[in-house]
């Protein structure tokens, strides 16, 4: 099993902690695929501890995929027009 380090960023969006083999332009991803994957809940733990900021937490990975699915929701209701029938919650079903 997987475990994850996250943490919430803007807008209501989960952050995974960057595995930095993968890419080292950004510290925070919303992509679980850049994400780095730790085999131990206490090596994935000894690395949210030495986090400062925004409380890091550490999950696995069926709720890190539960994570990334909601954070797409989000992004969708986000980048929608503030007064569009969609986002006021008045679209026909």
């Amino acid at each position: 099993m997987s475990y994850y380090v996250i943490t919430q960023g803007r807008g209501n969006i989960t952050l995974f902690l960057v595995d930095r083999h993968k890419t080292k332009r950004q510290w925070w991803c919303t992509d679980l695929s850049l994400a780095m994957a730790f085999d131990k809940y206490s090596a994935a733990q000894y690395s949210a501890d030495r986090l400062r900021y925004k409380h890091p937490d550490v999950v696995d990975f069926e709720t890190a995929r539960e994570l990334e699915r909601e954070n797409m929701h989000n992004e969708v209701i986000n980048s929608e027009h503030p007064f569009s029938s969609e986002a006021l919650g008045q679209w026909d079903d």
